[in-house]
């Protein structure tokens, strides 16, 4: 069975198929290569065909070879060749939106329903946004399941008051999970003070009290240097720029990330801690995904949150750890 599918949802999903021979839009699409060579002295054996659909029965078929040159035609009743006025306005013309989203989301299986309201937060089990999947994949890290520190743990240190420091907080547990993870390897990440004094002194590497935030740059730095300073080897990064498999790869590397939330629903601009992931495919023509993260979040101090990846949150951003 051959099927011609939209490129994008402003299209219909289906647009032609054929349970026996081929889709007449294929054997007019033959026919111009053909003549594309044949008649215009195209490159035989060194050309791309391009298939464009306009709505309704119309197609256009755009050959091109390798030397740049390229031919394009009205393939939908016959071969007629376009000049590029006409080229010009047909491509012009706004193609209306029939709003077939929701067709492509009935083929897709995609029964996908991402939070994006503080309402649905805090968010403890992504299960009741997601079914009809087609496969879950769940990712901790080693040792992720232990009691995390929170921001109000830190509120007040020897009289002096702290505040936005969900940062300096998340970096703490940084050190906190390492520390606890091997306690013989990275035992001198531990102040022997219930990390108020690490915190401190993130809290000054930080920059902290200086900006009234924590950039992501102070924030990546100041925890190498806790390390370097203490004789432990560590690499760190951090991006603007990321899509899922930039944290993915992290946590499938045994290694907790930071993230850096700017515009989410119920933390707004915050940092939390990111100990694994859980993520569904979704079948269909052409599968989709949704992405969840487990936190620790600085507001509890058990690890039993998660966060949608791209629903209720404008960006993500990432600070890498890697100790050594």
């Amino acid at each position: 069975m051959d099927i011609i599918v939209g490129a994008n949802r402003f299209y219909v999903p289906i647009i032609e198929f054929a349970y026996q021979g081929t889709p007449s839009i294929l054997n007019a699409l033959a026919k111009a290569r053909k003549d594309a060579v044949e008649n215009e002295e195209l490159n035989k054996s060194k050309n791309e065909v391009k298939l464009y659909y306009l709505q309704g029965l119309d197609y256009f078929a755009s050959i091109e070879d390798d030397n740049g040159k390229t031919i394009t035609y009205d393939i939908t009743r016959g071969l007629k060749k376009l000049d590029k006025k006409e080229l010009k306005k047909q491509f012009s013309t706004k193609i209306k939106d029939e709003k077939y989203k929701a067709m492509w989301d009935e083929l897709a299986g995609d029964n996908s329903n991402p939070p994006s309201s503080s309402s649905d937060y805090p968010l403890t089990n992504p299960d009741n946004y997601e079914s009809g999947y087609a496969s879950k994949s769940v990712k901790n890290v080693t040792a992720y399941d232990r009691a995390y520190n929170v921001t109000d743990d830190f509120k007040t240190i020897n009289g002096t008051t702290y505040s936005n420091h969900c940062g300096p907080t998340t970096g703490t547990n940084v050190l906190k999970y390492w520390f606890g993870r091997d306690t013989t390897k990275y035992s001198k990440l531990y102040d022997n003070n219930l990390w108020k004094s690490a915190f401190v002194e993130l809290y000054g590497s930080m920059k902290t009290g200086t900006n009234g935030t924590t950039y992501l740059s102070d924030y990546t730095s100041a925890i190498k240097k806790y390390f370097t300073d203490r004789g432990l080897s560590c690499s760190t990064s951090y991006s603007t720029s990321n899509n899922f498999n930039s944290f993915k790869n992290e946590i499938d590397a045994d290694r907790p990330v930071t993230l850096l939330t700017q515009g989410h629903v119920l933390y707004g601009d915050h940092y939390v801690l990111a100990l694994g992931y859980i993520q569904y495919k979704y079948g269909g023509i052409i599968p989709t995904y949704s992405e969840y993260f487990r936190i620790a979040d600085a507001w509890s101090s058990r690890p039993d949150r998660f966060i949608h990846y791209t629903s209720g949150v404008n960006h993500v951003y990432r600070s890498s750890t890697q100790p050594s």
